[in-house]
């Protein structure tokens, strides 16, 4: 078998199930808080409502998402926690995973070429992943009350009306952010993590 068959791909393998258990794990702690966070987060939450606060007041897409809600100042605060949980989990798994061991995988695969792959990863995909992070952060959509939604514009809706909903389809939403960063993480710090030992990786990875 070749490199990309006997190393890349059951390291890479290995790492997708760790990352999936991450990405899950992430989603039901954030469910888990949404139902409980407090609707009066500004008085209750003492010092920790400093970074919340500094997150509605720099990310657009929370005070858009509150400004159609009938519970603004829950919507606010929580979106402004969950921001942060999204970052850390995302610091969290572009420190355990094997970048430089993906990004290898992705050229090294059988079939393609170097320049079709440079060319797809670094001109298309990443752009986009970026793009979605921008769509993320500034939400530039008008959110749509009428009777003809879409399925996207009925679940962003649903969001903003109820906790359970806010906790639930939020959580998701967290997570998906961290998915937009990864690749990225893969594309511009994997070269990096190819100058490591391992090529990056833990040893608890081999």
């Amino acid at each position: 078998m070749n490199y990309w068959e006997k190393i890349l791909k059951p390291q890479v393998e290995y790492a997708n199930q760790r990352l999936l258990k991450c990405y899950f794990s992430t989603i039901l702690v954030v469910f888990m808080i949404g139902l409980v966070f407090p609707a009066d987060w500004e008085s209750s939450l003492g010092f920790a409502n400093i970074p919340i606060r500094w997150a509605i007041n720099n990310i657009p897409s929370i005070d858009k998402l509150a400004a159609v809600s009938p519970i603004p100042d829950l919507i606010r605060g929580f979106f402004g926690m969950a921001f942060w949980l999204s970052v850390a989990s995302a610091i969290y798994v572009c420190a355990r995973e094997p970048l430089g061991a993906r990004l290898l995988y992705a050229f090294l695969r059988p079939g393609t070429t170097f320049v079709k792959n440079f060319t797809f990863l670094y001109f298309v995909f990443a752009p986009v992943c970026a793009v979605l992070i921008w769509v993320s952060y500034c939400l530039p959509i008008m959110i749509n009350f009428g009777p003809n939604k879409s399925w996207g514009m009925r679940m962003l809706v649903a969001m903003t009306q109820d906790r359970f909903a806010m906790a639930a389809i939020g959580s998701f939403a967290a997570v998906t952010i961290g998915m937009y960063l990864m690749p990225l993480a893969i594309l511009f710090i994997g070269p990096l993590a190819l100058l490591k030992p391992k090529g990056g990786l833990n040893k608890s990875d081999f």
